[in-house]
Parts: C-alpha cells; structure tokens; sequence
C-alpha cells in the first residue's frame, strides 16, 4: 500500500487550513483520474475520527507548480472537479500502477487567500523557506508581512493537524 500525506491548497471555500481530507479521486493536470483504494480510504477517514479528526472526502487535483493566487485557485475549481491542490498524489497515483494507494491531506492555505510572492521568491527546489531570502524579500516588499502573518497562522493550524492524524493512523495501524 502507498500512502500520500501532507499538505494541500483549497480551491473551494469551504474547505479551511487545517480541515483533513481523504482523496475519493486524484485527477491529474492532462485530466486523468485515479482512484484510492476505496476500503482503505474509509478504514483512515473513520480512524482519522475515533481521533477526533474529523475528515471529509474529497478530489485532489494533481499540478506541477505552487498554486499560488486567489485568481488561479478560482480558474482550477472552475475547470476541474476538485477541493484541493497539491503537487504530490498525483505522481504517487501514477506510480503506483495496480498497488492500492490512499492520499491523506491538510489544507494549509484556503481558497481566499493568495501565497505572498515573497514566499514564492525564498523557496529552494525542495519547497522549503529560506529564511535569509525571505527577510530580504519582505524587506524590499513590506506590504507581505501581514499575508505572511496570515499564512503563518495557517500553517500553525495546518501543521498541528497533520501531526495529529499522523498520530492517529500511526497509533491505529500499530506504526508507532
């Protein structure tokens, strides 16, 4: 069995950092669509529960690049039938030919809210802040400070979720 866990952007409103959700269906960018193992996907929604995480399912849509602006989270959720956004579950999708897979994800920025460019600018390759670059950039561009506290916050929420269904399904399944 693959497991996909992290995190996602939302496309659509009703989804808010740190909602978890377990993927129905990953759609790809060229709109090819794989499904999760469906009995395992239940089995983690309901343990996922018992833990008092409540997980709803959901399409995650598979991209090659951060979504980062209000408008593009808009036009995905026009065009395709998804809640989410990562850049992972789809590749594991494809990979994972006839194995069962399932795909666990916290959204960590909602539909409403754009990544500031000053956070897009201090990524490495990795996906990961560095932090000297991103000091820099909101020195040259002060107005992203108060979206970068926003993110921030839901990062926190996003992050403390992610750790607690890890925890859930580690203790569930016996893995810690």
């Amino acid at each position: 069995m693959l497991v996909s866990f992290g995190f996602a952007g939302g496309l659509t409103p009703e989804w808010s950092p740190g909602d978890v959700l377990v993927a129905g269906m990953i759609t790809g960018p060229d709109g090819t669509n794989y499904l999760p193992n469906l009995g395992l996907s239940l089995l983690l929604g309901s343990t996922l529960g018992r833990y008092g995480l409540n997980s709803r399912p959901a399409t995650v849509l598979g991209v090659e690049s951060v979504v980062a602006s209000v408008e593009s989270k808009r036009r995905l959720a026009k065009g395709h039938v998804a809640a989410a956004v990562d850049m992972e579950s789809y590749a594991m999708a494809k990979a994972a030919s006839a194995r069962p897979f399932v795909v666990v994800r916290v959204i960590i920025d909602p539909a409403s809210r754009a990544i500031p460019p000053s956070v897009l600018t201090a990524l490495d390759d990795n996906g990961d802040v560095r932090p000297l670059a991103l000091i820099g950039s909101l020195l040259r561009h002060p107005s992203d400070i108060m979206a970068l506290a926003a993110l921030a916050r839901d990062s926190h929420a996003a992050r403390r979720n992610l750790s607690n269904a890890a925890t859930a399904i580690g203790s569930a399944f016996g893995l810690l």
